[in-house]
Order: structure tokens, then sequence, then C-alpha cells
């Protein structure tokens, strides 16, 4: 069978995700991903040989012959040039300065046009909106709600990195309200104690501890009149008729929508909100799409 098969790579700071995606079906062949966990502090020319190794590998278990890969990668990054300036970062600190396209091409032996770079956020909208190509909508706003806050926008009908994280927002920034950090350090302000994820948080809210119960749905709400307030803020600039939400906090999303809608509407905006189909497959997703352009299609290859 002939399929069109790319790779689509999604850069953390900790670790990669390797997967092959079917551009034509519009599907990622999960049974070939790879997720190779490293220390990316060490050395450039001991990261650039990991990341060859995976790559051949899922390659040769699809049969891949003439090999293309989109990579989502965090920034500060020049995506056109493909050459990386993350810094203080506490993760690449070897990769300041260096040329991503050049080092892999040289690396994997592939020409240097076979391979993209986008914003790993951006990636996440971008992945969205290709599996859903036939939506009506014009205007869709990409929030990835995690360890971090991830944003990305249509701007001149090309998916960009919003870059909304550090934001101004009551007495800091978007991100100090609109992560992982936040639920941990409100736990502790309202119980004296620790909790591990905001994961079993949610387990918390529908539990059969009715004091765990109260506390857990009292913070999910408050962080939706938080959420709320942070997309009143750029309403009027980016003006969304959908949120495409992804991370690990969306996934609790019904905790939360009911006072996220509440207070929106309060502040006079409404707009439909809608879960990640591909959930942690969206930038992967994105950064295997950026191969299939008008000007170069991924070519046709053999798959097992």
């Amino acid at each position: 069978m002939i399929n069109q098969i790319v790779l689509g790579i999604d850069v953390g700071g900790s670790h990669i995700t390797i997967a092959p995606a079917d551009l034509l079906k519009k599907q990622i062949l999960s049974k070939h991903t790879i997720r190779l966990d490293f220390d990316s502090n060490k050395k450039r020319d001991e990261i650039i040989p990991l990341w060859t190794k995976a790559i051949k590998q899922v390659a040769s278990d699809c049969s891949i012959s003439i090999l293309k890969i989109g990579l989502a990668f965090p920034g500060p990054f020049d995506y056109e040039k493909g050459i990386c300036f993350i810094k203080d970062q506490n993760k690449y600190e070897d990769f300041y300065n260096l040329n991503v396209r050049t080092a892999l091409s040289e690396s994997l032996h592939i020409e240097g046009e076979n391979i993209f770079f986008m914003n790993d956020a951006a990636c996440f909208l971008k992945g969205e909106l290709f599996i859903n190509s036939d939506s009506d909508y014009k205007r869709p706003f990409g929030i990835a709600l995690g360890t971090g806050l991830g944003s990305a926008k249509m701007l001149n009908n090309t998916v960009v990195d919003a870059e909304l994280w550090n934001t101004p927002f009551r007495v800091g920034i978007a991100e100090d309200y609109l992560s992982t950090k936040w639920f941990l350090k409100r736990y502790q302000t309202l119980t004296g104690r620790f909790i591990s994820s905001v994961k079993q948080l949610a387990v918390n809210a529908s539990g059969e501890d009715l004091y765990e119960k109260e506390i857990s749905n009292s913070i999910f709400t408050e962080f939706g009149k938080n959420f709320a307030g942070f997309i009143a803020s750029v309403f009027p600039s980016i003006n969304p008729d959908i949120i495409i939400l992804g991370g690990n906090i969306g996934k609790s999303l019904e905790l939360f929508q009911p006072s996220f809608n509440t207070t929106l509407k309060e502040y006079g905006y409404a707009v439909d909100i809608h879960l990640s189909k591909l959930g942690e497959d969206a930038a992967i997703m994105g950064a295997a799409s950026l191969c299939y352009t008008q000007e170069s299609k991924p070519e046709m290859v053999f798959v097992k």
C-alpha cells in the first residue's frame, strides 16, 4: 500500500517523541512511535547522535526511503533558518546558536530542505487544524495548559506562536495563574499540604472524601475564573471564534468550564471551547504537516 509518510517530532525539555504520520489519512502511526528520554543539558555532540539513531529506527520500521521530518521545537528559535537560540533555560544550553537543520542533515544524510521547524505551541494548533481542514472557524485560538502556558493563533492564514505566557496579568504574568504550579500552590495555601499533580486534584474533585472534594472543586472553579479573565484580556486583539484546548490541565475542562463560561460572559464575551482531538499527538501532527505544502509535498513511500 502506498502512503505519504513523514516523521513528526515533538522536542521537549527532557525528551523527544518521534512518530510517523500518514498525511493522506491524517493519522499518526502510533505503533511505530518512539519516546526518547535524555538529559538536554548534555553536549550537542551527544544529543544529536541519540536523536539520529531514534529517527533512523522509526524510518526503518516504516520502510521510509526518502525521509522528511518536521520538528515542533521550543523557542527562542529561528524556525526558517533552523537555528536554536535557547539560553539560560536549563535545557539545550549547548544548542545555543546551533543550526539544528544542518546538524540533522549531516547526521541523517538527508537534504536540509527536507527538515522543517515550527514553534511547539504553534504546532499544537496546526496539528488540530490539519485534521479538521473542513472546519468553518476563521480565527482559531490554541491554548495548551500544563507545566507552562502555550498559545497560538492565526495570522494572515498562518499559524503562529501567540507568545502570551508572559502577558501581564493581575499581580504577575498569565503563566503564574494558568499552569500546574498555580494549582499546586493554591492547594497548599488552602490546606497546608502538598499535592502531587493536577490529575490527583481532579480525582479528588469526584472522590468520596467530602473535604477534599469541596477544596478541589473550589480550586477548579477559581481556575476557570482566572482563565476567563485572561481570555477576556486578550479577546479584543485576537477575537477568537473557537478556543482549542490542550495540555494536561485541559483534560479537566469539565471541572472549570462552568465558571469559565459564566465569568467570560460577565466580561461581555462568549466563545466556543473544544478539547483537542489529538491530545499529545497534536504537536507531532502539526510538525509532520509542515512537510505538506503546495510547493513541496512529501514523497510517496512504501510502508510495511
